[in-house]
């Protein structure tokens, strides 16, 4: 499945490790992002099913399926920077980023905890900057399924299903 949009908002801090760069030059910081709102709308194409007058099964026709996740979560990690003459920076971190993820596809909507990870690049001029950074993890998410569609039993329960999940994304970024 590919992504069709997606947005993100993220608002942090860096916490320089000592107050001097090292040979006036390279800081080293610990980065937290207190907010990283995430959002992405998948679209799928899928052959179409219906049953024809006989009750026989037919295939035809494509079908668009439409998903939509979103995460919320913070990021904690190291981060070095190197500072040059004239406003001129480059910045690369690591970073731990549990998250809430939650999907909606084909009208059910499922959430769950992901634990991720994300890495990346900036380059600053000044007070702007540009940057590019990959995320990957590990998600559960809890679906319903009503027993009444397969059974005459009438009990409503959970199923559990694992994604793996990875990503990039570019950005511009504004440092105060």
């Amino acid at each position: 499945m590919k992504s069709d949009f997606g947005a993100f908002y993220s608002s942090g801090k860096t916490y320089f490790v000592h107050p001097q760069p090292i040979a006036k030059l390279l800081h080293f910081g610990i980065d937290v992002t207190f907010l990283d709102l995430n959002y992405t709308k998948y679209m799928e194409l899928v052959e179409g099913e219906y049953q024809d007058e006989e009750g026989n099964w037919e295939t035809g026709g494509e079908e668009k399926l439409i998903t939509h996740k979103a995460e919320v979560g913070l990021q904690v990690g190291p981060s070095v920077h190197l500072k040059l003459p004239e406003g001129i920076g480059v910045s690369g971190y690591f970073r731990y980023a549990p998250s809430y993820s939650f999907l909606y596809y084909d009208e059910e909507f499922s959430s769950g905890f992901a634990n991720m990870f994300t890495s990346g690049l900036t380059f600053n001029y000044k007070v702007f900057g540009v940057g590019v950074e990959t995320s990957w993890g590990k998600t559960k998410h809890k679906f319903s399924l009503n027993i009444d569609d397969l059974e005459e039993q009438e009990t409503e329960t959970s199923v559990a299903q694992k994604y793996n999940l990875k990503g990039s994304r570019v950005f511009v970024a504004f440092n105060n």
